[in-house]
């Protein structure tokens, strides 16, 4: 399964940091990732990344890197592949259009959200078909979209 990620830059909770480690390694409904990508800013990017990585030491697990073009907000993250860096916008979509199946880390809901880039993700994978997994910061999880098998 490649897996794409979007999640806030003030970071994941506790509980949502657990939930994505169980998802990447196939402790979910879905089947574990053999590759994973990620846009690569501060927060909630960083943490995916690190979960990827220390199940990287266990399973081979392909990092890709989608950075954007402000530096300020990078992780710095040391993937497998690093893609061209593009404004937020079209590297999300980007990170949508490489996955199978996009795992989603809100910290705030959808009305809300109007302006979030974890949100604009969420819609365009929704508008790709592309089956969605939210992971509320309650560790609740939300699938959303067609199912993971009908891709």
């Amino acid at each position: 399964m490649i897996y794409g990620f979007t999640g806030p830059r003030d970071g994941m909770t506790g509980r949502q940091v657990d939930k994505v480690g169980m998802v990447l390694a196939g402790e979910s409904p879905w089947p574990p990732a053999i590759a994973v990508h990620h846009g690569d800013c501060k927060g909630s990017d960083a943490q995916f990344h690190a979960v990827a990585t220390g199940l990287r030491w266990s399973r081979d697990v392909w990092r890709v890197i989608h950075p954007p073009t402000y530096g300020g907000l990078r992780a710095g993250c040391v993937g497998d592949e690093i893609r061209p860096v593009k404004d937020y916008l079209t590297r999300n979509r980007n990170i949508v259009d490489e996955c199978t199946a996009l795992v989603a880390a809100p910290n705030i809901g959808p009305q809300r959200g109007h302006r979030s880039g974890t949100w604009y993700t969420i819609r365009y994978a929704a508008k790709m078909g592309r089956p969605t997994m939210l992971i509320w910061p309650d560790g609740r999880v939300e699938y959303r979209g067609p199912n993971v098998g009908d891709t």
